[in-house]
């Protein structure tokens, strides 16, 4: 982020969770940040918005502050250009770009000019599969969404396109834009671009997961029809793990947001260097944050090296720090499920040539194809983990995963929505993977 002028945005941002006042954040004439707590919060605090930022009444400075609040903003720097534009904002300042559609900012939080009115009832616009389409068609080129009353919305953090929507339980309109601060419930997100049917291998990786019983995120696909002169596409719709949702006489009546980071935020790293091999968190980082802040971590740390090691398996290129997560509470934190999973073989024949990599090495090497036993030994050795445990939590998850994949695979291919000749080649990928590291295992 640079930290120039920060043009005409508003000196003080107002940051409320869920409505309760939680602090504020300043940018001074040369551009520094600071991020100061809210007496009442210090009082009676729900969470502190980062690991690395405890509750206390000193004000945090710059270094701190800067990259929690740059992991809550797309990652492209394309589209924070085009969202500096739209508002007239300096693009690569994070506070301007916070001033302007911050109401809406990914996780718990929502950041407003000191001046701006209190918002107005939780609401949604429902929208049926046409007008979705249409809406999702402008993604590429629109990063915001400008409703009938002016109120802005923009495409989450992350590089692939995607949209907040509400649930509405209406068969005509089945998904709203949220308004006026309303939780949203799903993410949809759209094809990586040039990658045509990623979205249908991520739910098939996800799916796999939850087959295997690994905590991961629950998604579904959904076709919509030709918008605006686009074809017809699948989406994948994810249902948002960071809520809590209230029922009554069995409907949904209450959501209520769950305040979440991910690892680079939790680690003080900027998203731009959130692969390792930029110099971006390894796998010992993430492993000492468990240790040091879960509220359970002899239950976190496992299931993160469970995690961990179905990406490995699954072949995962973009398992980087932004793509692991801690949820806040008022208990504590702990380890979010996993999300954004993805296999990088399936896609071999886009590229003139492609080499297998994951984004965090195990024990210093990162083709999946070539980590061994005596990689994962080593790494465990490396951080404090017995080795016959972690060898058999590994062993038990590539049998699993082998076991499961024949009859996945069958299920996708014979549904038309879920069908793609994508997915043989992500299954046969991972079957060989896991079915060698099980036997070697053992």
């Amino acid at each position: 982020m640079t930290t120039g002028d920060a043009g005409p945005a508003p000196r003080r941002l107002t940051v409320r969770a869920d409505g309760r006042r939680l602090g504020t954040l300043e940018q001074d004439s040369a551009g520094y940040l600071s991020f100061a707590h809210d007496a009442a919060w210090l009082r009676d605090p729900a969470f502190a918005i980062s690991v690395r930022l405890p509750l206390r009444a000193e004000p945090y400075d710059h270094a701190m502050i800067d990259p929690f609040l740059a992991g809550l903003l797309p990652d492209l720097s394309s589209v924070r250009e085009k969202i500096g534009r739209a508002f007239d904002v300096d693009g690569d300042n994070d506070f301007s770009l916070l001033s302007a559609i911050g109401r809406d900012a990914a996780g718990a939080l929502s950041f407003t000019p000191e001046t701006a009115p209190e918002p107005g009832p939780p609401t949604c616009e429902p929208l049926d599969l046409e007008a979705l389409a249409a809406r999702v068609a402008t993604l590429p080129d629109a990063p915001l969404v400008v409703d009938e009353d002016g109120e802005i919305r923009y495409s989450l953090a992350g590089v692939n396109n995607k949209l907040a929507l509400v649930e509405t339980g209406d068969a005509a309109a089945p998904y709203g834009l949220p308004k006026g601060g309303a939780p949203s419930t799903h993410i949809l997100k759209t094809d990586i671009p040039r990658l045509i049917g990623s979205a249908k291998v991520e739910h098939f990786c996800l799916r796999l997961a939850r087959r295997v019983k690994l905590p991961a995120a629950e998604t579904r696909l959904l076709p919509l029809p030709e918008a605006d002169g686009r074809p017809a596409a699948t989406v994948i719709l994810i249902h948002r793990y960071d809520r809590i949702f209230a029922t009554k006489d069995g409907a949904v009546n209450a959501i209520r947001r769950v305040h979440q980071e991910d690892f680079c935020q939790a680690l003080g790293v900027l998203p731009r260097v959130k692969y390792e091999k930029d110099g971006g968190p390894n796998l010992a980082a993430m492993i000492a944050v468990i240790r040091a802040h879960s509220l359970r971590p002899a239950k976190d740390l496992p299931q993160f090296l469970d995690a961990v090691a179905f990406n490995v398996l699954v072949g995962n290129p973009d398992a980087h720090a932004k793509n692991y997560s801690l949820l806040h509470r008022r208990g504590g934190v702990r380890l979010a499920p996993l999300y954004d999973v993805f296999n990088a073989a399936a896609f071999r024949g886009f590229f003139k040539t492609q080499t297998p990599r994951i984004a965090q090495a195990i024990d210093g090497e990162r083709d999946p194809n070539n980590v061994t036993v005596e990689h994962w030994r080593n790494f465990a050795a490396a951080n404090g983990l017995a080795v016959p445990p972690l060898l058999a939590r590994l062993r038990a998850v590539a049998r699993a995963m082998t076991a499961a994949l024949p009859d996945l695979l069958a299920e996708h291919m014979d549904d038309p929505v879920r069908r793609s000749d994508l997915l043989p080649l992500a299954a046969d990928d991972i079957f060989r993977r896991c079915a060698t590291l099980a036997a070697k295992a053992s």
